[in-house]
């Protein structure tokens, strides 16, 4: 699942519309999706956006909220996938929150097995958390979950599940947290060949941003002259994106929900679940892309700020592929007497540290 939820905070920066502010919000992730599946909010603007006000998959202030997940099939060219869906869009809805303000959220659960919502970056009660088998057992299939969310802090954040993790917490119970979590780490280390930066790559995962793979080219509409705030959501399972706009400076001015002092950047590389917010100024009249390419350089997604619908910028080339050191895989330079490394030996790798 890829959805998000915002949480009302400070006024917008001068400058800034919250027009702007809110349909500029973006997010990267690796579902397959469909622009009928994609709430409005995510969708590109110049449809998403009504007399100046999102509207669709917008949940507003409302203290009681239902949410639904199900399972959806869609396809995309000669691809078929079955996703899940939250209240039948990718991402899911927007929920606007208010802070200092308490919130009731019925989450429905239409699958065959087990899921949850956890809140992202929210501080709540720890039986409101949703990690199953830490915090609460899991939301069993066709059954209702009551989540109670006091609202105590401000900012962006987003919310997913953390439900398909059964053998870590398998193995957890059985052998005990802090085993489980060293096994873990120790083959996390474990890299065996040079290129084995990303556990899956683009052979495999379709990148999209806002539900949309790249050839779609989500746009996001401007007028020249205005400053855009966008909200830059790695909503990836497995995955670090090195983002970028060519031909415009970015202010990174908040980082998973909170207010920074002020970076000007021209790229910044984002980890699992971050949030970044950047400010950039479009003072031409041109067609500027959102480059967002896998650390391991295997794949990319895109989208597009124009000033008019139908406007495409090039499509950077991606940078060279980074290659691991023996020390990055974990291994010293002794170990690799015994290896057989397709293509490599040890000798050959005598420069290696």
């Amino acid at each position: 699942m890829d959805p998000r939820s915002m949480v009302d905070g400070p006024a917008v920066p001068s400058g800034v519309s919250r027009r702007s502010f809110l349909a500029a919000a973006g997010a990267l992730g690796m579902l397959a999706g469909l622009e009928r599946l994609t709430p409005a909010y995510a969708r590109p603007l110049s449809r998403a956006v009504e007399s100046g006000r999102l509207r669709g998959a917008t949940i507003e202030n409302e203290a009681v909220r239902a949410l639904l997940i199900r399972a959806t099939p869609l396809e995309i060219g000669s691809r078929r996938a079955t996703v899940t869906t939250i209240t039948d869009t990718l991402p899911g809805p927007l929920l606007r929150l208010r802070e200092g303000e308490d919130y009731t959220l019925r989450v429905t659960n239409e699958l065959d097995e087990d899921t949850s919502i956890h809140w992202h970056g929210l501080i709540v009660p720890n039986g409101m958390d949703g990690v199953p088998g830490v915090t609460f057992p899991g939301i069993r299939p066709r059954k209702t979950f009551t989540y109670r969310l006091p609202i105590r802090q401000y900012g962006a954040y987003w919310y997913h599940s953390h439900s398909g993790l059964s053998d870590f917490f398998s193995d957890a119970r059985w052998r005990g947290l802090l085993a489980t979590i060293k096994d873990r780490l120790m083959w996390a280390k474990m890299r065996m060949a040079p290129t084995d930066i990303s556990d899956i790559t683009g052979a495999t995962y379709t990148y999209l941003l806002n539900g949309l793979p790249p050839e779609s080219n989500w746009t996001g509409l401007f007028r020249p002259g205005e400053r855009v705030r966008l909200r830059i959501i790695n909503a990836g399972a497995g995955t670090c994106f090195d983002v970028r706009i060519p031909g415009l400076e970015m202010t990174v001015v908040a980082v998973s929900g909170q207010n920074v002092r002020p970076v000007v950047t021209d790229d910044f590389r984002m980890e699992i679940a971050q949030t970044f917010d950047v400010i950039v100024r479009l003072t031409e009249a041109h067609a500027y892309t959102i480059f967002a390419e896998s650390m391991d350089r295997s794949g990319y997604t895109r989208g597009t700020l124009a000033p008019r619908a139908g406007m495409v910028a090039p499509i950077p080339r991606r940078r060279p592929q980074p290659l691991l050191l023996m020390g990055d895989m974990g291994m010293a330079k002794h170990d690799m007497s015994g290896m057989d490394m397709p293509g490599t030996n040890a000798d050959s790798m005598g420069g290696m540290t």
